[in-house]
């Protein structure tokens, strides 16, 4: 028998989209899966939106909780699925029809392999591909090389430590460096079957360039903090260490430079 895949679905503000995102989901050429939608607090009509979907799937689950953030309704349905593959997937994108059957081949057949992803399309405010680089651990602990959207062995994501509820941003990456930093391949397949939607995000115009400065640099310390010891072996003393936060930082700033006037007024250290 094929194993089972759990796509677990926050949903935050997300009636708009949330549809489109199970209907991805509904289309798999692959047939064992459940879903798994967690309404995170969410003070939309997204209930409405699902109601039809639960009543007509009974391979989808739907939980409500108060809201604790994208790694805390993320964790929730984890606790909640039963398959032995998990994908999250947020409740905006889509994922091509073929996708999880590709994932689902490459771990069936590579124990070595701990995650799968494609390239893929960001569609939205902007329009482009979205491709990323042959996976490396010592470019991962630097940055983060994998979207959200990987297929996992749901084993690997428990012996992770899940999602850590404390990050508001980067809580994806965090799960990658502790799910790789004992060893693991990661496959990424060339075709573009991710769908990565872009919005114009119009409240963040009115926060300050500091606050958000601030924030992200809060979130990825705590990235830092939580692996310590791994980075300090990886760059040696705790100067090395200093240094390679402060050069991530300027690499950070030069990509956003290239992003255009708007991103850096939003996110300039």
């Amino acid at each position: 028998m094929k194993n089972l895949v759990s796509v677990v679905i926050p949903c935050y503000n997300s009636a708009a989209t949330v549809g489109e995102t199970i209907d991805s989901v509904i289309g798999q050429t692959y047939n064992n899966i459940e879903i798994v939608l967690v309404n995170d607090g969410s003070p939309d009509n997204i209930e409405e939106v699902v109601k039809p979907y639960l009543e007509k799937y009974s391979s989808i689950k739907y939980t409500k909780q108060e809201n604790k953030g994208l790694a805390g309704a993320r964790n929730t349905g984890a606790k909640l699925a039963t398959g032995q593959y998990f994908l999250f997937l947020d409740s905006d994108d889509l994922i091509a029809p073929a996708y999880i059957e590709k994932c689902v081949d490459v771990l069936d057949n590579r124990p070595d392999v701990k995650l799968v992803y494609s390239n893929g399309w960001m569609f939205g405010a902007i329009k482009k591909k979205w491709k990323f680089s042959k996976y490396n651990f010592s470019e991962l602990i630097m940055m983060n090389t994998i979207h959200a959207s990987a297929l996992m062995r749901s084993e690997d994501f428990y012996k992770a430590g899940m999602y850590d509820e404390k990050l508001r941003i980067y809580e994806d990456w965090n799960l990658w460096i502790g799910m790789l930093k004992d060893g693991g391949d990661v496959v990424l397949l060339s075709e573009l079957l991710f769908y990565y939607r872009k919005h114009e995000d119009k409240s963040s115009l009115t926060d300050s360039r500091e606050k958000n400065a601030t924030f992200e640099r809060e979130n990825r310390q705590r990235v830092y903090d939580n692996y310590r010891e791994l980075y300090l072996k990886e760059f040696g003393t705790e100067i090395d260490m200093i240094e390679m936060i402060c050069v991530q930082h300027r690499v950070i700033e030069r990509y956003k430079r290239k992003a255009g006037k708007w991103y850096r007024k939003l996110f300039r250290f």
